[in-house]
Order: structure tokens, then sequence, then C-alpha cells
């Protein structure tokens, strides 16, 4: 509640000193009129804890850059933690991490503080000839139990880039992580730049945060095809809301000052793998209203967003000219209430049988698993499952994003008993719905059956030649039926709730 009054202090701040308008479809940001919020810092990464923003952020000098950490009531006014001096040491002089240090990731799991950070030992001295490269550019991390005393990993650097000819094998920084409780793993999305100098973002996952597995199919978000990111997507930071990974990035577009041309992007997953850009980027670009010529004179970048549950909002800190900079927005698109969506009732096939899924409401949509999908890629996909499965479909539109089920229940005939007296019946759906199909695990060569409801009204009368299905499509109103089977001298009984 504490943090929600503060909050709210920060909207009436923003609300009567801005005069917004939108950029996209539906994204609507409200930039910060005063920015920025920190002067002569970069690179924010945010938690919350009992209604106080904790920022971690860099600050360079000369060549040399390190990591700090400061606090805030309002998101606003920031003070620094102990006067301001850095939060972790260089490493010696012969260590990887020796002279520059930034792009820091926050996360916290039950009692313990992770900090994840971009190191390198040969910046300074490129700095001194004029160039900037690096050679031995990694990512590190260091652990605490009271986000004041940090204790380095003894893997570190705990993520190293790759080989020369892949994507990351000239530069990787700008970690973002999320732990993810079910399956207790952590993902960490990255930069990564090779020799041509077209950064892309990768992912990589750990059980542990120290000994990292990147993912095979990296990049997992790759330039273009749109004209705005096609030479650079960078500094991904991800949240996951309600089993949807959204991510904000620094997408840079092919003309003359690209650097001073970055904008932000957006773009949702259901699995942090494959990604959907949003249809209406770049969301924000630094000359959203207010332009001020000292905060906003070069690219925005680096985004680092807060979700705040409570009143529905995002708060995005970004690099600006001078500082880190903020702007607000409505989370209006996730899960709108002007989603207009349908999909797929549950379905039912035969082991070895197909059926189609069906979506819409969306320009861009993506299913998973893939198993037994022929393109997951699609809103209509041919689906052919060996087992019952549940398929989740992400769907995206400019007004909309979000995610429906479909069950498809396979029924597989290898388990029809040859026995009539283990007879049983399977119903699918089940509880039983008007229109339902009803199996068994009897495969009936000729047999004749009887639906009567309680009252003893014969509703339904047919014959089952060579099949194990009982009832196809039949119209039955809710309520309780006895069905009667009989095979030969077999006869079996069986109930059903129609509901």
């Amino acid at each position: 509640m504490l943090f929600r009054k503060r909050f709210y202090f920060i909207l009436f701040a923003l609300n009567i000193a801005t005069n917004c308008t939108n950029i996209s479809a539906q994204t609507i940001w409200t930039k910060y009129p005063n920015n920025p919020v920190k002067e002569w810092s970069a690179q924010a990464s945010c938690i919350i804890e009992e209604g106080t923003i904790k920022m971690w952020y860099a600050s360079g000098h000369l060549g040399i850059s390190r990591i700090k950490a400061a606090w805030s009531n309002d998101g606003l006014s920031w003070n620094d933690y102990n006067e301001g001096d850095p939060v972790l040491a260089l490493g010696e002089l012969t260590e990887w991490d020796n002279t520059w240090q930034d792009t820091p990731e926050i996360l916290k799991i039950e009692d313990t503080y992770y900090l994840f950070y971009y190191g390198d030992s040969t910046t300074r001295l490129l700095y001194s000839i004029g160039t900037y490269d690096s050679i031995t550019c990694a990512i590190g991390l260091a652990k605490s139990n009271d986000a004041e005393n940090w204790s380095k990993s003894a893997f570190n650097p705990v993520f190293t880039k790759g080989d020369s000819i892949v994507f990351d094998g000239r530069w990787i920084e700008s970690p973002t992580v999320i732990f993810d409780e079910n399956k207790s793993q952590f993902y960490l999305w990255y930069s990564g730049m090779p020799c041509s100098l077209i950064c892309k973002t990768g992912l990589a996952i750990s059980t542990d945060a120290e000994i990292w597995l990147k993912h095979p199919n990296n990049p997992v978000v790759s330039v273009g095809p749109y004209f705005y990111d096609f030479v650079g997507v960078y500094t991904p930071c991800v949240i996951k809301s309600d089993d949807i990974f959204e991510m904000w990035y620094s997408s840079m577009p092919p003309v003359e000052e690209s650097w001073d041309s970055l904008t932000i992007a957006y773009a949702v997953s259901l699995d942090g793998i494959n990604w959907i850009k949003y249809p209406s980027n770049p969301v924000y670009d630094r000359f959203y209203p207010p332009f001020n010529i000292e905060s906003d004179a070069v690219s925005t970048w680096a985004p680092e967003v807060l979700y705040i549950a409570d009143s529905n909002k995002y708060l995005m800190y970004y690099d600006g000219s001078n500082g880190i900079n903020l702007a607000i927005a409505d989370r209006d698109v996730l899960f709108s209430e002007n989603c207009n969506i349908s999909i797929s009732e549950n379905l039912t096939i035969n082991y070895g049988e197909q059926t189609q899924l069906l979506a819409s409401g969306g320009n861009l949509y993506h299913w998973i698993p893939d198993t037994g999908l022929d393109n997951a890629f699609v809103s209509n996909p041919i689906a052919s499952p060996e087992e019952t499965t549940t398929y989740t479909v992400l769907i995206v539109s400019e007004t909309c994003i979000t995610k429906e089920e479909v069950t498809v229940t396979v029924f597989d005939n290898s388990q029809i008993n040859e026995n009539f007296v283990d007879f049983q019946l399977k119903v699918f759906p089940n509880p039983a719905k008007p229109n339902s199909e009803i199996f068994a695990n009897y495969n009936f060569r000729n047999a004749n059956i009887t639906v009567s409801n309680v009252l003893g009204q014969v509703v339904y009368t047919g014959k089952i030649i060579n099949n194990n299905k009982i009832l196809d499509y039949v119209d039955l109103s809710i309520g309780i039926y006895n069905i009667k089977i009989i095979e030969d001298k077999n006869v079996s009984n069986a109930k059903i709730i129609v509901r």
C-alpha cells in the first residue's frame, strides 16, 4: 500500500506536466518532463522491495566504469547507497574485469541477491589509443544476502562470448535474467555482436546461475525484417506476466548516425525462445513529447521496465543524453479488454488421425508445444499429436496480445480391450456435453445401442459396426442417460451425465 501511494504521486507529477501523444496504435507513454531522474548514470536495473525502488546502475569516467546502487521512494528522487561508492571492486591487474564493469542486472530469489554484470580488462587501454573494442568482455556474477556486501562467483566470468564466427563472437553484454520457479532454471538473454557489428539477442539457460548453456537456436531475436531494427537488436529487458514473456529492446535502423537513431521496441513470447515483434514498433523514441534538448539530444536505449500490478502500469527507465530517464504507460495491449479473439473448442481424434486448430483475432500467432503441428506460426495449423496434448496459442495484434488453450485428446486404439466383460466407456470431453463423442475400450463387430433418459424414454437407437465409437455427435440435452449395448448375447449398461 505504501508504494501504491508513492506510485500515484509519480503519476500525478507526470500527468499534470505532460501533454502526451500516441506513437503507436495503443501504447501511450508519459515522459517525465524533468528528466533525467538520475544524472550521469546509465543502464539501470531495478527491483521493488517493501515500497522502495532499488536501482543498480553504471557510472563511468575516463575509460573506467563502475557499478553503483541507489534507492527511491517515489521513482523520481534518488539517494545513493554508501555515498555513491561502487558496490563491486575491480578485478586485480591480471583479472578479466580489472577496468570496466557495467550493464548490471539485479535479481532476488528468496534471501539471495544475484548481480550479473559486464566486465572486461582492455577498454581503458583501447580508449587511450582512440578505439573502442573488447578482447576479454564477459559477464560475471556476484551474490549477497543484504544487497550491500557482495561476493564474486568463483566461476567468474560465468558467461563468455562465442567463437569468432558466431553471432556473439566479438562482444557480449547487457544480461537480463529471469528465474523460472516451476522449472528451477535461470534464463539469461543478452546482446551479442560478431565481427560484422550486427548486434542480436541470444539466450542461455542455467540451473545454478554459474554454469550456462547457450540455446541452440541463438540468436533468439534477430535483426529485421523491419527497418527500425534492421542492423541492431540491443540491451534487452525481459519480464514475465501471466506466462507471457515481454521484452523491450534497443533497435537500430540502417541510417547514417545510427547511434542517434536508436528507438525502443517491444516483443512477446510464450517460451522465451520464439519471439513475436509488436506490429506497431517502435514503441518509444527520443522525440516523444515533451522533447528536452538536454536529456533527449541522443538516442533512447537500454530500457529497464517494471510492471506495477496494483495500477496496471509500466515504469520504464532508459538511457538518455545525460542520465537515466523515466516514462510510464498503461498495460493496455497485453490482455486488453479490447481483445476480440476466438479459439477452437477442445478436440478428439483417434491415434494416427489429424485435426485442425483454429484461432482468430490477431495478425501474428505462435503455438506451443509445436509437437505434431505442421506450422506453429499460423492461425490454423494441422495437428496430429501422438498423445493427448494441450496447445497454447499466443495471439498478437496492434490492440491485443493474449493467449488461449485448446486440448486435443488422442484415443489410442491399441488400448481397446478384446474382452467384452471389461467393457468401459470413455467420454470426450468429460464431463459430457451436448454433442460429446463417446468411445468404448472394446471394438464392436455388430452391436445395437439404445440410449434412454431417466424417465425410461428412448432418445436414440442405432448400430455399431466394426468400431469403438459409441455415439457420434448425437444431440443429447442436459441430463442423465442410460446406455445399453447388445452384441450377440453380451449386454452392457453404462450411465453418462450431460452438463
